[in-house]
């Protein structure tokens, strides 16, 4: 005789257990927990049922490219979503809660009816935000506002906090082979602490191209992604004020300028290109996760594709660029002032804050020749 079949069971159980399933979903007693049942009320809640229903976290990239493909057709651009990340991403640690996206709804979207507001008006009142034209007072509570002011002003960032800008659009701030370039910024350290990162482009166990960071003992560490590998000068910035820092590259020589004055230099050859990872101002990365924040402020970042002269960058240093100097590819003075965007004066390169306060004023026209003990005609007077 035939064995009996077990299939009859089998359909019994498997569908006992779809039944059950429904009956969780319906009763609102899902894995998710009560801050999802509430998201999930609003029509608004099929964006994270439809792309990550099974998760309560998720990487930001796969958070933003969902954004992106689903709101594309509303003419939100990829630009936008990238802008979107220090306000989404709470904790800045990479990845999105569930929690983090239903707080992002509440402070942009508006909280209606219990449940989070609609997604489309949050992302275009959180670019609104971001521009500097919403009031302060929708951040009221939350984390990563920047206080509002007129005039010049600084950014001021927390390593503690993990504070740091990010320049989303930096392909062709790469300096690739031997190509010549100058990068220069205002920096006010608050602390002389381990590996504390300027500027860089720079994805360490992934891919390199430079970095300027104030190393344990105060100095200068400038590293192009090519042997010897970096060089630091002998001199400590001063902390709690301003002091001018030029990292330069031309004609095989890698040079270190602090307030205008050579402090140290060595040959070195052509480098690799990088046109993928981002320029971070206050931070570099590590396996696509920023490290090494910066502590104080940073004013006047300025990225020239020519190898500045000791002249030049004494007889520009402490003046305001029009943007349309000879060589200039980049320049944020940090003047908005408001908002999570510091504007490129030069072209398509704004940087976005993830978290920081804006301070006034900003940098103050000083000279510091007496901490470096420098004579000659190259000092600032």
């Amino acid at each position: 005789m035939p064995k009996a079949s077990h299939r009859p069971a089998v359909r019994t159980v498997g569908l006992g257990v779809l039944l059950l399933a429904l009956v969780y979903l319906v009763s609102g007693l899902n894995i998710f927990g009560s801050s999802a049942k509430k998201f999930a009320s609003r029509e608004n809640g099929m964006f994270w049922n439809k792309n990550f229903f099974y998760s309560q976290n998720v990487a930001w990239e796969d958070y933003a490219l969902s954004l992106f493909l689903e709101y594309a057709d509303k003419d939100i651009t990829r630009e936008q979503v990238a802008i979107l990340s220090s306000l989404v991403d709470e904790n800045r640690d990479g990845r999105v809660t569930l929690e983090e996206n239903v707080s992002f709804l509440i402070k942009f979207g508006g909280e209606r009816k219990g449940g989070p507001g609609d997604m489309l008006e949050a992302i275009l009142s959180a670019l609104q935000f971001a521009e500097g034209e919403t009031s302060q007072s929708k951040l009221a509570g939350g984390s990563g506002g920047l206080a509002k002011g007129s005039g010049g002003c600084s950014v001021r960032l927390e390593s503690a906090n993990k504070q740091y800008a990010e320049v989303a659009a930096s392909g062709n701030l790469q300096f690739r082979g031997d190509s010549p370039f100058t990068i220069e910024v205002w920096v006010k350290p608050s602390t002389d602490g381990n590996h504390l990162t300027l500027v860089s482009k720079y994805n360490r166990g992934k891919w390199g191209q430079y970095f300027v960071k104030l190393v344990p003992a105060g100095g200068v560490f400038f590293h192009r992604e090519v042997a010897p590998w970096g060089q630091e000068s002998e001199h400590a910035l001063p902390l709690g004020v301003f002091s001018h820092v030029a990292a330069v590259y031309g004609n095989n020589e890698a040079k270190i300028y602090l307030n205008g004055t050579l402090v140290r230099s060595q040959q070195e050859g052509a480098q690799d290109n990088n046109n993928e990872t981002p320029v971070l101002f206050g931070a570099m990365y590590e396996n696509g996760a920023p490290i090494d924040f910066f502590d104080g402020e940073l004013d006047e970042v300025r990225f020239w594709d020519v190898e500045r002269t000791p002249e030049q960058i004494q007889s520009a240093m402490h003046l305001r660029l029009s943007g349309t100097e000879e060589g200039l590819v980049a320049y944020w003075p940090f003047d908005e002032c408001t908002g999570i965007k510091a504007r490129d004066h030069v072209g398509n390169h704004d940087a976005i804050l993830h978290g920081g306060t804006w301070n006034q004023p900003g940098v103050r026209v000083k000279a510091y020749k007496d901490i470096f003990g420098c004579v000659d005609s190259l000092c600032s007077t």
